[in-house]
């Protein structure tokens, strides 16, 4: 939990695919400041950040920290299926 961010599942944009898409708000205004989507290449979850914005390390902790959490999730329901 991060007290200046909060990541949803963005469940329209997610529909008919294998993998989810994540906004990134900020909490106090709402605003998306990214998504969190699957990354083929590189077989995991990573940010990807709205030009313009910026970050402090407690808010790219926890959307690495979300990143690492996600594709562990898949990786393991993926070996379950």
């Amino acid at each position: 939990m991060s007290e200046y961010l909060t990541i949803e599942k963005n469940e329209g944009l997610s529909r008919g695919r294998k993998t989810g898409i994540y906004d990134v708000c900020s909490s106090r205004s709402g605003d998306v400041l990214g998504t969190i989507q699957w990354f083929g290449r590189w077989r995991q979850y990573t940010f990807w950040p709205v030009h313009g914005t910026t970050y402090n390390p407690e808010c790219l902790r926890y959307i690495a920290d979300t990143c690492a959490r996600l594709s562990r999730e898949h990786r393991e329901a993926k070996a379950v299926a």
